[in-house]
């Protein structure tokens, strides 16, 4: 029981990394344009609208690639409490996101508004399915993926409980 239990919230670990990376991709190129001559968005906006999106991947990939070997060479023995206690303490980053949401949401529907290719990006970005589905890559708004965080707060204690 206590494997099948991991073994999903491994899987939901793993969509939650592929949407993240999703929402990271974006940022990279927005803030390499930053600095030129026609910049897509300024400085100040990125870092609104990506605010902890970076810290909250770190915390999960390490996490993911912690428990993966430990869900996947499955021994009823084996402890892995220790990361989900490390991932707890991590929580503070959360409250940093949460409490800079409505100002990133708004930020970048302003930016959508304002700018057509800030809107392309934003309305299309791509997440990779798991590695065992056929379903490639599902087409997701900015929008939709920077709730994702406040969503996984949110089962993973309902999880977890």
């Amino acid at each position: 029981m206590r494997k099948l239990v991991l073994s999903g919230f491994l899987a939901s670990e793993e969509i939650y990394i592929n949407q993240l990376e999703a929402l990271l991709l974006p940022m990279k190129p927005l803030k390499a344009t930053a600095t030129t001559s026609q910049p897509v968005l300024t400085i100040q906006q990125i870092e609104t609208i990506f605010y902890k999106i970076q810290d909250i991947y770190e915390i999960h990939k390490e996490f993911y690639d912690n428990l993966c070997p430990k869900v996947q060479q499955w021994d009823s023995q084996v402890t892995m409490g220790h990361l989900f206690q490390k991932l707890a303490s991590q929580l503070g980053v959360y409250k940093a996101f949460v409490d800079n949401y409505k100002v990133a949401l708004e930020t970048a529907e302003k930016c959508s508004q304002s700018n057509n290719q800030f809107q392309k990006i934003s309305e299309e970005l791509k997440v990779k399915g798991p590695k065992d589905s056929k379903d490639s890559h599902t087409s997701v708004t900015m929008e939709a993926l920077l709730y994702k965080p406040i969503d996984r707060v949110t089962r993973s204690t309902l999880v977890l409980h």
